[in-house]
């Protein structure tokens, strides 16, 4: 550890550094990523700006590009897919910010620095462009051309206590896609947290920071009270922005769907589960036979067609078995209606229609067409009959009706097993 006047800051942090040996002009420091140590390099002159810049009271979450601080209690991770222009448009749906222009049409205007989200959670969580910590992470990473590539736009969450990493991520993906999916359900904006990125920095030099953002406007949006279940939702959030793979897109939200199957394989098994003990409560049978039975039941049930009825158990239960919503969904939707009802296109997808006798929409109908395309997507089943999906761009054309279909139907599964909190 180096006792350098210029370093105390790190060593206060508990932060090693080294002198470059190939370049004595040049320090390496390391800050903690989850069980492991992503290393930096920059110059010694600048290593009292890096530690102004507060970054050292910073650790790195794990899988995202995200800091957490134990002492400050703050999560902050960029966003995906999440451009300015969105982010203005955005504050003009919810403030009383406007875009405004110059004579030479230079605009004049700039928007909050954040917006907040007002919460159950105990927490605070605002997304906006990034702090002044967060930006020297990305000038550390990367080199100049990549940094001026990278969005400036994070989301930020604050809390009283906060004791370890795998806390903070838990709070980032629970929280942070909470907010992400309600913007997207009420705003139409898909935005995701970014996932790690790779450093890229080959060279030592400092950058010209950027001049300070405006000053913050405080500005709420309606009150956060559920908390949405992180894994289904951040399939759901990547598969938004999968405009141009429509295969990849229809996979994701199937796993949206594909996450709930442990718990409702319980329901599948547990009628014919109950009528062999019922069928045996009043019979002197020894127990092991009573057991041979269930297990029966279970191999019989874990065949081929279990996961399609899984898929329906699923469906039916979290639309209630009633088919109301998605009759009306569908039959309010002109495109909708055409493709799955009165046309056969759908056939080139998948046979399956999604109704029964007299055209009537089926719950059960609609999960055998799901798995149906699923299976062809993937190729994974070896029965030659099965149809098989090639990509070409009538396919992608006719799919994207299903894919909008299967997007309705795991946004409010999702939103069928989030908590409410109050």
């Amino acid at each position: 550890m180096m006792k350098n006047k210029q370093f105390e800051e790190f060593i206060k942090k508990g932060i090693e550094c080294k002198i470059d040996k190939n370049n004595p002009d040049s320090f390496n420091f390391s800050l903690i990523k989850g069980k492991g140590k992503i290393e930096f390099i920059s110059d010694v002159s600048k290593s009292k700006i890096i530690a102004d810049s507060g970054l050292l009271d910073y650790k790195l979450i794990d899988g995202y590009e995200a800091i957490f601080s134990q002492r400050l209690g703050i999560i902050e991770c960029q966003l995906g897919n999440f451009y300015e222009y969105e982010y203005e448009s955005l504050c003009e749906s919810l403030t009383n910010y406007k875009l405004e222009f110059n004579l030479n049409e230079e605009q004049t205007s700039e928007p909050p620095l954040y917006l907040s989200f007002k919460n159950n959670f105990n927490v605070k969580i605002s997304i906006g462009y990034y702090s002044k910590p967060f930006k020297k992470l990305l000038e550390l990473k990367h080199d100049e051309y990549e940094f001026k590539r990278q969005n400036k736009l994070t989301i930020k969450i604050s809390l009283n206590k906060l004791k370890k990493h795998d806390e903070a991520k838990k709070v980032l993906e629970e929280i942070g896609n909470s907010a992400l999916f309600e913007i997207n359900i009420n705003y139409q904006t898909s935005i995701t947290l970014q996932q790690d990125k790779p450093n890229t920095k080959r060279n030592n030099f400092e950058y010209i920071i950027d001049k300070e953002m405006a000053l913050a406007i405080d500005n709420d949006l309606d009150d956060l009270q559920i908390i949405y279940p992180s894994e289904p939702t951040s399939y759901f959030l990547k598969a938004n922005i999968m405009h141009d793979l429509k295969f990849y897109q229809f996979l994701l939200f199937y796993h949206c769907l594909e996450y709930y199957f442990p718990q409702y394989s319980y329901l599948y098994l547990k009628d014919p589960i109950d009528k062999v003990l019922k069928g045996n409560s009043n019979n002197n049978i020894k127990k092991n036979g009573v057991v041979n039975e269930i297990l029966d039941v279970i191999r019989n049930k874990s065949k081929v067609e279990r996961e399609e009825d899984v898929l329906k158990v699923l469906i039916n239960c979290s639309f209630d078995e009633s088919i109301e919503d998605i009759n009306f969904y569908i039959n309010n939707q002109d495109r909708l209606k055409e493709y799955f009802i009165t046309s056969t296109e759908y056939n080139a997808i998948s046979k399956k229609p999604i109704y029964g006798s007299d055209k009537i929409i089926s719950l059960d109908k609609i999960a055998l067409r799901i798995y149906d395309i699923r299976c062809a997507i993937v190729h994974k089943k070896n029965d030659p009959k099965k149809d098989k999906l090639y990509p070409n761009l009538r396919t992608f054309e006719l799919i994207k009706h299903d894919n909008e279909l299967l997007k309705y139907i795991a946004e409010n599964i999702i939103k069928k097993h989030a908590i409410q909190i109050d």
